[in-house]
């Protein structure tokens, strides 16, 4: 199995680095191409290791099917918070009991995001992401799952 190699040398009066892959050592040196007796030293690159099960998604509109397929009391909530052309499913939605309830009945059926939105005391930005605590509306995008 092939390692990424770290090849330090010398080069007049500098250090240089250098990387190359090989099943060894040895044939890292020859694979970098450095003259003899300026090798410094040969180390395996360590590197973290790429989490494997990470899922990745990306911001999407509800197409009509769907927003069909959803019962008549959320699709007349959408409609009233709709974000129109925006990338939102639905925006500016205040925190009352009755919204929340909604909210958490549509994450039970589709991925979705919440951004909360409100005062934010040290920043210009006064109604733009807040936290959760802070938070007087919300927003809400549709996830996707990408493949």
């Amino acid at each position: 199995m092939y390692e990424t190699y770290e090849i330090i040398y010398s080069k007049g009066d500098q250090l240089m680095y250098t990387y190359a892959m090989a099943h060894n050592r040895e044939e890292a040196e020859i694979k970098a191409g450095i003259p003899e007796g300026s090798v410094r030293s040969v180390y395996p690159r360590r590197t973290a290791p790429r989490p494997r099960n990470r899922v990745y998604y990306q911001v999407k509109k509800m197409d009509e099917l769907e927003r069909f397929c959803l019962p008549p009391d959320i699709q007349s909530w959408i409609m009233r918070y709709d974000a129109g052309s925006e990338q939102a499913l639905v925006k500016q939605v205040p925190l009352t009991e009755d919204n929340i309830t909604m909210i958490d009945r549509l994450a039970g059926m589709m991925t979705i995001t919440r951004r909360y939105r409100g005062p934010r005391h040290n920043s210009r930005n006064f109604t733009r992401d807040c936290p959760k605590k802070d938070a007087e509306r919300v927003s809400i995008y549709l996830k996707e799952r990408m493949a």
